[in-house]
């Protein structure tokens, strides 16, 4: 919604006694009464403030102190109810108002704060169904890329053609794995990247027109998405959604396929085990069965001690098995 739906509305009878820049195309994110001090802690930027001055009669400084506290705090536009408090609008307000460019509007005695209040936010709660709604198929769409054979490329493609916009996927050392533009172009935007201070993961609006997330597997940033979109052309939260969701999609499948090249290494692994083992146990064997039944040194490991018989005296050879076997058949 912009400021000059709400003035515009026939049944308010709104009247803008000062105008700003361009003030009729500003974007309205909310509207709330409200008479205490300091406003602005209350009332966020891009939101319209709605005041009778209770507070502020026969005060011109605290006149003053509200239009430049709400300026300063980005607000949209104030709303002065006339017929209670005051007649009119104070002629302070008015000039400074007019000094720093703040849109102030009457809202005559007849039209309730509240009226104004629901308005606004009927308009966003339609506007937000209708961005939910669009965002749930950007993610159907999205997802369905994933059964492409090349998946990265589907899923920066498909985010590309979904908000008409340009994008690239890189690498973390800037190789371009994929863009819907020219490399002249692609090499602009990741300079461009390169240039500004980078914040945590995962969306970061780097720049005017420029969105880029990072895609991390066990922690470590792997690649970036890269987005360049034309300024207005679509809403900020959708275009965070729909690379949040393109992030995270990238993240899981190049997780999975980093795990399953993990298991392809270790199956591969366990083959070359499987296939070496019974030679490996094999060598293990005869290695032992070498060790136990190697016969000793006879001359150098006797236990027979110094003063035996055989002292001085050269040993018999031990039995062979054919003497030993021929004696047993009495031919020997």
């Amino acid at each position: 919604m912009i400021l000059g739906d709400v003035l515009a509305h026939p049944d308010f009878k709104l009247e803008l006694l000062v105008s700003g820049d361009d003030e009729r195309r500003r974007v309205v994110l909310g509207a709330h009464a409200i008479e205490t001090e300091n406003p602005s802690r209350w009332v966020p930027p891009q939101w319209i403030v709605l005041t009778t001055g209770m507070r502020l009669r026969r005060n011109v400084a605290a006149q003053r102190a509200l239009v430049a506290e709400l300026a300063g705090n980005g607000v949209v536009a104030l709303g002065f109810g006339t017929g209670i408090a005051f007649e009119t609008v104070p002629r302070a307000i008015v000039q400074e108002a007019e000094r720093h460019g703040l849109p102030l509007f009457a809202v005559p005695e007849e039209t309730p704060f509240r009226d104004i209040v629901r308005m606004v936010d009927a308009d966003l709660v339609a506007r937000d169904l209708q961005t939910l709604r669009r965002s749930a198929s950007i993610t159907d769409t999205l997802v369905q890329a994933l059964g492409d054979p090349d998946p990265e490329r589907a899923l920066v493609a498909s985010l590309a053609r979904l908000l008409r916009c340009e994008a690239s996927l890189h690498r973390s050392d800037g190789t371009v794995l994929y863009s819907s533009t020219s490399a002249a172009d692609t090499a602009e935007r990741w300079e461009r990247l390169r240039e500004l201070p980078l914040s945590a993961p995962p969306v970061q609006i780097v720049a005017d027109g420029l969105f880029a997330t990072a895609v991390e597997v066990d922690g470590a940033v792997v690649a970036w998405v890269i987005l360049e979109v034309s300024r207005g052309s679509l809403a900020v939260p959708l275009i965070l959604r729909a690379l949040t969701v393109t992030g995270r999609l990238l993240d899981g499948l190049l997780g999975v396929r980093g795990r399953r090249s993990g298991l392809r290494r270790s199956a591969r692994g366990e083959l070359l085990d499987d296939s070496c083992g019974p030679w490996r146990n094999a060598s293990a064997t005869r290695a032992s069965s070498t060790a136990r039944t190697a016969r000793p040194n006879w001359a150098s490991t006797s236990r027979r001690p110094a003063s035996s018989r055989w002292a001085g005296r050269t040993r018999p050879r031990p039995p062979s098995r054919t003497c030993s076997t021929a004696r047993a058949s009495r031919t020997c």
